[in-house]
């Protein structure tokens, strides 16, 4: 039914931005019992405004206890989607911060290697960055200076620098 497909649609969209485990059948009762009112509503007055949908998970976020729910987050994840390597990097950059999303090293890097394949140099510097420091991934020098000459090729300044100071040690 329409109501069900929006309450998963909503949930995905938290799984997605890392605010809900879609495994846990608990946080899944709590956000139907909670939502139920807004989502009839949204349901019965339905249509294919995006806004709307965004105000609707704004709600959600807010009835579920999730204050760190911002707008940008989901725009950022739609460009991400859309492969754009800036979003995918600040994507990378919330996972390693934990910063609106669950702390997770190791999706950080994955985020980090989809920016780095459309040949970002910020990307590819936090990449080096992440295997020098074993962040989300075993610590490997070769690689690290792999993807650090990488970043420098590209004129990244860092980049740059780190080989340098790789090239004497």
């Amino acid at each position: 039914n329409t109501i069900w497909a929006v309450h998963m649609a909503i949930i995905s969209a938290f799984a997605q931005l890392g605010y809900m485990n879609p495994d846990d059948v608990d946080a899944m009762k709590k956000h139907v019992d909670v939502n139920k009112d807004i989502i009839c509503d949204y349901v019965l007055n339905i249509d294919e405004d995006n806004e709307r949908f965004i105000q609707l998970l704004e709600q959600c976020a807010k009835n579920n206890g999730y204050k760190k729910f911002r707008q940008q987050d989901v725009w950022t994840s739609k460009a991400a989607q859309q492969g754009n390597a800036d979003a995918l990097m600040n994507i990378g950059i919330m996972y390693e911060n934990g910063k609106g999303v669950l702390k997770d090293e190791r999706e950080a890097v994955r985020y980090y290697e989809k920016a780095a394949l459309k040949g970002l140099d910020t990307a590819l510097y936090k990449l080096a960055f992440c295997y020098l420091n074993g962040v989300g991934v075993t610590k490997d020098d070769k690689e690290a200076f792999k993807y650090f000459l990488k970043s420098a090729e590209k004129g990244y300044l860092d980049g740059m620098y780190n080989v340098g100071v790789l090239y004497e040690q």
